[in-house]
């Protein structure tokens, strides 16, 4: 019904305005082309997809090696630092502290601009529009918008730009939704853990034919983490963020070519607020975890972690996750 009321309402917009003699012009040829293909019922999702594994590929292939130099540079400038610097408790706030704080933000800085890179494109080129009216047929089911799959998609690089991401699902509700279930997603920083816990808990046995127990756990875990989102998607939309539904309706702009200064302003603008939202919460918190491991001091030595104020916290609520085989150490963690 309310689809009924939008389309007759708008008909009589349109009476209206061609009485007045008015006419809108109408999309281009190479935009109704292209529409053709890219909003076909087959072959619109195959280019979907299509364009979704590029961004996904993207973000894991190309951000790696950009990380790891940053990682290298990072690194090598804390080396510079600590033989600079006299041995101090300054030297250690500084390397330890600030320097480790600061690279941990900036070691990311990759993921985020190929992200928005990306993001850049399909918004500027009209092809985001296409996008979320294809996912939404698939994302409806579990009362999200076709907006949110994207942030959702790019969720399994870094949860911190996928939720910066989710600010093109306009809805408020839909938007809060997207946002608490992104963090599902199993991020690029998860598979070091991962990895680690599977190796050291899981055997190198066979699973199903060429696929081992260890791989099978990792795939289990990714699935997991899907399913999470979405049970968490369904029961949001039906509890605290129950609204009555709404058409999804856009506007399909037409294509153009994205404008190279536009993406760029677009690159420092979001990188920016990347650093400062962030950057504010992991510097702070390097900081808090170094004055802990610092004090109390002693004038027997430096300072040992084993006797910090921050193992002392850790052996508090050792007790606790004892019975799953954790010490005190990966507690803190």
């Amino acid at each position: 019904p309310m689809v009924d009321a939008f389309t007759a309402r708008r008909a009589r917009v349109r009476e209206v305005v061609e009485e007045a003699g008015f006419r809108p012009p109408g999309p281009s040829g190479m935009s109704e082309r292209l529409d053709h293909v890219l909003l076909h019922r087959v072959w619109g999702p195959l280019v979907f997809f299509a364009v979704v594994i590029l961004v996904f590929e993207s973000i894991f292939t190309w951000a790696v090696p950009l990380m790891d130099g940053v990682d290298l540079v990072v690194g090598a400038s804390g080396g510079w630092l600590a033989s600079t610097l006299p041995d101090t408790w300054f030297r250690s706030l500084l390397v330890d502290g600030v320097w480790a704080g600061v690279g941990s933000v900036v070691i990311f800085l990759p993921q985020i601009l190929i992200l928005f890179f990306f993001l850049g494109v399909l918004e500027d080129s009209g092809y985001m529009a296409r996008a979320a009216v294809i996912a939404d047929r698939m994302m409806y089911r579990v009362g999200l918008q076709g907006r949110a799959f994207l942030p959702l998609l790019s969720g399994y690089a870094c949860a911190v730009p996928a939720i910066l991401a989710a600010r093109t699902v306009e809805d408020e509700r839909d938007r809060l939704a997207t946002i608490f279930v992104t963090p599902f997603m199993t991020c690029s920083a998860r598979l070091p853990v991962y990895a680690l816990l599977i190796a050291a808990f899981i055997p190198a046995e066979p699973f199903f034919g060429p696929l081992g127990k260890r791989a099978a756990a990792l795939l289990g875990l990714y699935g997991l983490g899907i399913v999470a989102a979405i049970g968490t998607a369904f029961l949001l939309k039906r509890t605290i963020l129950k609204a009555e539904p709404t058409a999804f309706l856009m506007e399909l702009p037409p294509y153009r070519l994205p404008s190279l200064r536009s993406l760029g302003l677009r690159l420092v603008d979001r990188s920016g607020i990347f650093l400062k939202r962030v950057g504010k919460v992991i510097f702070t918190v390097s900081i808090v975890l170094w004055t802990l491991t610092q004090f109390p001091r002693t004038e027997l030595g430096p300072p040992l972690v084993e006797d910090s104020a921050l193992a002392s916290m850790g052996h508090i609520i050792e007790p606790v996750i004892a019975p799953l085989g954790f010490d005190w150490r990966i507690g803190v963690g």
